[in-house]
């Protein structure tokens, strides 16, 4: 560092400059929905809406979409100022991998459940078992399941960048949720949409 300083100093004496319109540190270009107007396309980056083309990625009105559930649309709108406050520089597409942690235990004073195991047999035996929070054991890990999904896609839709961590962990609540609705009542629909999540997820 005492070594590129010294270099500046000299360039500087022999009359170089430093153009202020130069960025040393990357940035994203960041896409934020208007809090009036909801989902919009216009407002998600152009990777998101090039990539996850279905119309039910931008219902926030129906609780089978990614962002239907009152904690997938939050999750959402709390990631906005999440990277807001960061600063979209290089660096933040990693920080954003925590966030789903942060926001469940640090924010909303709840446990954190990310989806390590998602076999039938232990997803079950955790959910009949002692109660983890102040609400039912499945509706805690579905809570889960939902802000992770909603953060990784949260997150391409804002910044058009995806953590691998976090898509790790997307595809894996997506797995959950799959066995936590089976055994707690599913629907068609809401079967499909997590499959199309899934494969969008892998192939982005």
């Amino acid at each position: 560092m005492r070594q590129a300083e010294r270099i500046i100093a000299q360039k500087l004496k022999k009359g170089y400059w430093v153009d202020p319109s130069f960025e040393t540190v990357e940035r994203y270009q960041c896409y934020y929905d208007d809090s009036s107007e909801g989902l919009q396309h216009r407002t998600s980056h152009p990777r998101f809406t090039g990539h996850f083309a279905e119309l039910f990625y931008y219902n926030s009105g129906d609780e089978d979409t990614p962002f239907g559930k009152k904690e997938s649309l939050a999750a959402l709108r709390a990631l906005e100022m999440y990277i807001q406050q960061q600063g979209a520089e290089a660096g933040i597409a990693e920080l954003v991998a925590s966030f789903p942690h942060l926001l469940i235990e640090r924010d909303w004073d709840m446990l954190y459940v990310p989806a390590h195991r998602t076999d039938e047999a232990f997803v079950k035996k955790l959910m009949e078992g002692p109660k983890l929070d102040r609400m039912s054991n499945a509706e805690l890990l579905l809570l889960n399941d939902r802000v992770i999904v909603a953060a990784a896609l949260g997150q391409i839709k804002i910044m058009g960048e995806l953590s691998l961590v976090l898509r790790t962990e997307a595809l894996r609540s997506l797995e959950r949720m799959n066995v936590l609705k089976r055994l707690t009542g599913d629907t068609e629909r809401g079967r499909c949409i997590r499959e199309r999540t899934a494969k969008d997820l892998v192939s982005f």
